[in-house]
């Protein structure tokens, strides 16, 4: 499940954070997904802070989708910055970062105001 990128590494409190507060919340297959959190290693994707994920532990989800749950907050600007978790063959695979006019993000996750919450199914945006 690890890749040989010498860029690969322990996510930062920030990053750690966020997966967290995205997985907080019950949803199909949520323990399995937090327990893949467990020594989970990550790699830089893009600026925007989007990274790769390798959980370490764990066994796949059965969830029938690519993006179980999903995060939201306004930008300085006020345009909309989203945050996706995305699985690949049950396991974390991504955090997507981005914001919907793909301009420069000035405000972090943790800097933001408000964050928006919401999951496949079946709670909806919180």
């Amino acid at each position: 499940m690890c890749s040989s990128n010498p860029e690969v590494r322990r996510p930062s409190n920030e990053e750690s954070g966020l997966l967290q507060w995205l997985l907080q919340k019950d949803f199909q297959d949520v323990e399995e997904l937090r327990a893949q959190l467990d020594g989970i290693l990550v790699e830089s994707i893009d600026d925007d802070g989007s990274i790769r994920l390798y959980p370490q532990k764990g066994s796949p989800a059965g969830f029938a989708g690519l993006a179980p749950v999903e995060g939201r907050y306004e930008d300085a600007d006020g345009i909309t910055v989203s945050l996706l978790i995305h699985l690949r063959n049950g396991f974390l695979h991504e955090l997507e970062i981005y914001k919907d006019d793909s301009t420069f993000i000035a405000l972090r996750p943790a800097e933001a105001p408000t964050l928006r919450y919401a999951t496949a199914r079946p709670l909806g945006w919180s």
